[in-house]
């Protein structure tokens, strides 16, 4: 093949690349409000001390965007857990915090008030990780530990709704 043709021939190619990692880009910047980035893992209670941990685990989530996630397909996966996808109807507000719980129950759970309750996750107090994904299985964030934080929560990013020492409220329902 002659070199200008190859050349063409690369050059198209790259071309069609680009557009298609544009289109995916697009699709989930659609997904997250046009925020990119922007759902991230604020907090973990991973050893808490008032209530047995099945009872009192749970999670903080935080939209940094301007407008309202939808969660719908978003997972979460752990090291050796079978991981859970968050149903269809729950929604961070815009630049809001969510707390999903192990137990959704405020009334046995140590008094944290949860957008929804998880399954298929137990945070092991040891070395883990907790994970993040988008509905179309990309890592959005991610925190790994060595050893947990006794009674309070791990601060996995500072936003300032979360970082508060507040209790985050509870995700709309659509």
């Amino acid at each position: 093949m002659p070199r200008r043709a190859l050349l063409a021939r690369t050059l198209a190619v790259g071309v069609l690349l680009a557009l298609t990692a544009c289109r995916d880009a697009s699709a989930r910047a659609r997904e997250t409000g046009g925020q990119q980035g922007s759902i991230t893992i604020a907090a973990v209670m991973i050893d808490p001390t008032t209530v047995p941990d099945e009872q009192g685990e749970w999670l903080a989530l935080h939209n940094d965007a301007p407008r309202p996630v939808r969660l719908a397909g978003w997972s979460l996966a752990s090291a050796h857990d079978r991981g859970f996808v968050i149903p269809a109807g729950v929604t961070i507000p815009a630049r809001g915090t969510i707390t999903l719980a192990r137990n959704p129950d405020p009334a046995t759970n140590g008094g944290v008030r949860a957008a929804l309750g998880y399954t298929g996750l137990a945070f092991a107090n040891g070395a883990d990780w907790l994970a993040l994904r988008d509905a179309t299985g990309a890592t959005r964030d991610s925190v790994a530990w060595e050893r947990a934080p006794r009674g309070v929560p791990l601060q996995a990013h500072s936003p300032s709704a979360a970082g508060s020492g507040a209790t985050p409220p509870p995700a709309r329902m659509d």
